[in-house]
């Protein structure tokens, strides 16, 4: 790993270290400060989509072990029942 060393232009950092830069510091620039709350709304963001795509997966986990049930012991009734549901929740 490298030394990121003081006198290194801000541009020529990297987002780790234009932190160690503004650590050393001490007191970091207008413009690491709004670099630094652009990169935790874009974390915010990908977190919330990480989030929507495990709430999703959970779903259809649900959904596919609501159908393995009545598919394994061939119960047709409650395979059409689960099927209605889901088709009912997608509107």
């Amino acid at each position: 790993m490298s030394q990121v060393s003081g006198s290194e232009p801000s541009s020529a950092l990297g987002p780790v270290g234009k932190v160690k830069q503004a650590v050393r510091r001490g007191i970091p620039s207008r413009a690491e400060v709004e670099d630094l709350r652009a990169r935790v709304r874009e974390l915010e963001e990908a977190v919330a989509e990480c989030r929507r795509h495990h709430h999703r997966t959970a779903e259809l986990t649900d959904l596919v072990q609501a159908l393995l049930v009545p598919l394994a012991t061939r119960d047709d009734a409650a395979l059409q029942q689960v099927l209605r549901e889901y088709t009912d929740q997608l509107g």
